[in-house]
């Protein structure tokens, strides 16, 4: 990637531009295999980021992690593309349909994250993985008692600060480790 446009994006990020701006400026061309990488990385990150909060809805998480894992070996060149297909997730998918049916509860939107990190279609498999991640941690502030609309503001804008600034991480030069599926969100 060119030094003004990684310039450019560093700016957007430190003024806590949203991700989907970030990732808007920072696209390039399909066939720029580091970026798709790096991006795929990234939503796996979001993803893996909001799975906690299945495990405090006593949710099963293994089809979850399994995705997020399977994207993360898709993007290291671990597996191909035939062993990344059980994972994606079509939108006539069943998990879809739950989503659509439980009115996108934080955990049908937790279980989209996960499984839009495993996209074919790198491009709109990030955006939604980290849309769906973020609109689950924030269902989930939702559902807390006695939050006001402005507690709501503030935790909205500090993940989508958190995603732009993940993001920014993985496109550096020196690429973070990953975000663990077992750290809270």
């Amino acid at each position: 990637m060119p030094q003004d446009k990684r310039a450019t994006i560093v700016r957007l990020i430190t003024h806590h531009a949203a991700p989907l701006t970030v990732i808007g400026y920072a696209t390039t061309p399909p066939g720029d295999a580091d970026y798709e990488r790096r991006l795929r990385l990234w939503a796996a990150d979001c993803a893996a980021r909001a799975l906690p909060l299945l495990a405090q809805r006593q949710q099963d998480d293994s089809e979850a992690v399994a995705a997020i894992t399977a994207a993360r070996h898709y993007a290291y060149g671990l597996i191909d593309a035939a062993q990344l297909m059980p994972f994606d997730c079509p939108p006539d998918s069943k998990l879809n349909q739950d989503a659509i049916q439980s009115d996108y509860s934080v955990a049908s939107e937790v279980r989209l994250a996960a499984a839009m990190t495993a996209q074919a279609d790198v491009w709109y498999g990030a955006l939604a993985a980290a849309q769906h991640a973020r609109s689950a941690i924030l269902n989930a502030i939702w559902g807390q008692a006695n939050i006001s609309h402005r507690q709501a503001a503030k935790e909205s804008h500090d993940e989508s600060k958190w995603q732009a600034l993940r993001l920014g991480r993985w496109l550096a030069d020196i690429e973070p480790a990953e975000w663990p599926v077992s750290e809270a969100a």
